[in-house]
Formats: structure tokens, C-alpha cells, sequence
């Protein structure tokens, strides 16, 4: 067995592939003169000169010095160098080139979760290319995310969330719920509460049988800041004119309770001067028609602002059941069966404009796999 053999063995360096390379005394002295980053009076505080051994290198003394150096924080490269008989120098480089990774679904949203606890990460430099190439549809791993699980101030957990483009996306409800799982699943969590710090807030999250329990904040009622014209409750669209109750969480909306059954109402044709009637909603807004079925179980279809029709989206949902108790249709308190067009949630609010809006809904862990950086 070689020495590149026997490194690779050493669980100090599983998830690496080492390169090695041996230069001579002179190209060293010449590619490390005193004042550059690793210069030799840097560099002899942390080798380890054999000199009693036939071996080339003895490994269990490199695992003995390489322990040593990674408590060294400060003067801890990449790249090793090791002194040998007859004035040799061995460089030994540390390449990663694989990613432990875990795959996480919720209503149809995927993530690609990258854990940063994970001691073979510590010296990754993850790239636009690299998140592009595990997010791809159809060569790679298919997702609609990168999330990187982080432990940030006072030990907390946290998260940083990325978009295939690598441009950093705020915050996402579906990952709120497969976060909780994902720690969960990998024991970092010892009772079935924790939160989270987004961006924007701080939720709390809890598992309540095998369902994630979100709580999404109090709505925001006040129409200046939804924001909507002041006391505006009707809209024009086409050859209709609609009544809506704008409600806020976090982002604006406009629910509209219906009479006639969604499958029998045009919504594609309605839908969109809705949202793009800036003159009533100054920042656009997010559009729900709604089917009342009984006093806690409704039907909704959404359509999202600057976009199109979403199947599944925890606001949305909370947004009409506050709308609805809002209206006097539903008795508070009670848990609301909103039915999306592929998926159930269970929503409920208390009805009292300081109090939380509840969702429930569950998440998965779909597989754990090695991606491969070519």
C-alpha cells in the first residue's frame, strides 16, 4: 500500500481525494521566501521532521501531527507540508470531491439540504456552478433549492437558502416544515420543539404526531400596510366586479369567497387584472377564489403575484382562513380543512388580530446520496 493509499483510509480524510507532489528543497525555499502567506518561518512552527524512520512517512505519526494542527485555527492551510530524507518535501493538498447531501419534499417543493455540522465541509468553496449542476432537472439530483444547514449565534440553528442561480431566496414555508424533519432525522434536536431565524422573523416549530406544526405570526390586517386603497373591498375585472377581504402574511392578498363552483368559473380569465391592479393594490397581489364546502372545510385555487397559478402555498391558505373567520363564516378557534388543488393543509387562527395563524402539514425525507464534483 502507498502513502496516497494509506491517507485515504485515515477517517481524518474520507470525503477527500488527496493529491500528492514532491518537489525539492531549492523549489521550496524558492516558492516561500520570508514575507509571503506560508512563509518558511510560518510553515516550521507546524512540520514534522522524521528522521528515525526507513518509512517515507509514518502514519500514524502524521494523524498524531495532523490532530495537533487543525486545533490550530489560525495557520491552517489547505495544503500540507511535510519534511523527508534526503531534502525532500512532500505537498499534500486536500481536494474534496464529494458532497454528502440529503433530499427533503414538501407539497411538492424539493430542497437539497447541505449540512455545514458536517467536519468534511469545513473547507469546501461551494460555487454558482457546482449548486447549478446538483439542482439541474434533468442530469443531476432535481431541485428547486439549495439549503445549507448552519449552527449561527448562541448555538442556534439556522440556514442560509439558495436559488438554483445561487441568488440567496428569504424564506420558503414548504422548507420551514422539511427543516424541522431533516433535524429531527439526524438527532439534532432532543424534544420535538425548536425555531428558526429567517430573515424576515423567528418561528416556531413543533411536531404534533407526524405533522409539522408552523406557527406563520399574526396576519396583518391594516390596509396601509397589506397594503390596499383604504376601505376599497370591491374590484373590477373583465366583465365582473369581485368583493375581496385583503389580508397579509407578510405578502399581500385578495380573497374572494364564490358562489359558483371553481370548476365551473373561468379563473384564468378573471385572475390577472386582479393581481395587476395597481391603482387598488399598489404592490400587485396574490389572488384566491375560494368554494366555502362547510363552516371548517374550504376549496381554493391561487394565483400568484408576478407569476401564475401555484398548486400549493402555506400564506395563501392562511390568508383565506383568516379571511373567512374575518367574515363571521367560521367559529374561531377551530382547525380549517383548506383543500389546494393537490394538497389538504389544516389551518387555524384564534381570531384575535394579536394572535398566531396556525398551519399544519407534513414533510418528508426522501434519500441521502454523494454528489460527485467533476
Amino acid at each position: 500500500m502507498n502513502f496516497k493509499e494509506k491517507l485515504e483510509t485515515l477517517n481524518q480524510l474520507q470525503g477527500y481525494e488527496v493529491e500528492i507532489e514532491l518537489i525539492s528543497w531549492e523549489k521550496y525555499l524558492l516558492e516561500n521566501k520570508p514575507g509571503k502567506q506560508w512563509s518558511l518561518r510560518v510553515v516550521q512552527n507546524h512540520l514534522w521532521f522524521n528522521n528515525e524512520t526507513t518509512e517515507k512517512i509514518d502514519i500514524k505519526q502524521f494523524c498524531e501531527f495532523y490532530d495537533e494542527w487543525e486545533k490550530d485555527k489560525e495557520t491552517h492551510p489547505t495544503i500540507w507540508f511535510l519534511d523527508r530524507f534526503n531534502r525532500e518535501w512532500w505537498i499534500i493538498k486536500k481536494v474534496i470531491k464529494k458532497i454528502p447531501f440529503t433530499k427533503s419534499e414538501g407539497t411538492w417543493n424539493d430542497f437539497i439540504i447541505i449540512d455545514f455540522f458536517d467536519w468534511r465541509l469545513k473547507d469546501i468553496e461551494l460555487t454558482s456552478t457546482i449548486i447549478q449542476k446538483m439542482c439541474d432537472r434533468n442530469f443531476w439530483i432535481w431541485s428547486d433549492w439549495i439549503v445549507i444547514i448552519q449552527n449561527w449565534i448562541n448555538h442556534r440553528f439556522a440556514y442560509r437558502m439558495y436559488n438554483p442561480d445561487w441568488s440567496e431566496a428569504e424564506m420558503c414555508g414548504n422548507w420551514i416544515r422539511c427543516y424541522m424533519k431533516y433535524l429531527l432525522h439526524k438527532g439534532y434536536l432532543r424534544e420535538d420543539k425548536t425555531f428558526v431565524e429567517t430573515k424576515k422573523w423567528v418561528l416556531h416549530l413543533s411536531l404534533v404526531w407526524d405533522l409539522v406544526e408552523v406557527d406563520m405570526w399574526k396576519p396583518i390586517l391594516q390596509d396601509e400596510i397589506i397594503p390596499v386603497v383604504k376601505g376599497k373591498r370591491t374590484v373590477k375585472s373583465v366583465d365582473r366586479e369581485f368583493s375581496f377581504t385583503p389580508v397579509s402574511m407578510w405578502n399581500p392578498h385578495s380573497i374572494t369567497f364564490l358562489d359558483e363552483e371553481l370548476s365551473n368559473f373561468d379563473l384564468n380569465k378573471y385572475w390577472k387584472p386582479i393581481e395587476s391592479n395597481i391603482s387598488i393594490f399598489p404592490k400587485k397581489v396574490n389572488v384566491e377564489f375560494v368554494n366555502v364546502n362547510s363552516k371548517n372545510d374550504i376549496t381554493m385555487r391561487v394565483f400568484e403575484r408576478w407569476a401564475w397559478e401555484t398548486l400549493a402555498c402555506w400564506t395563501w391558505a392562511c390568508a383565506s382562513v383568516v379571511a373567512w373567520i374575518l367574515d363571521w363564516y367560521l367559529d374561531k378557534d377551530n382547525k380549517t380543512t383548506v383543500h389546494l388543488k393537490w394538497w389538504d393543509l389544516v389551518i387555524s387562527w384564534a381570531g384575535w388580530v394579536d394572535d398566531s395563524v396556525i398551519m399544519r402539514w407534513p414533510a418528508e425525507i426522501c434519500f441521502e446520496g454523494m454528489y460527485f464534483i467533476k
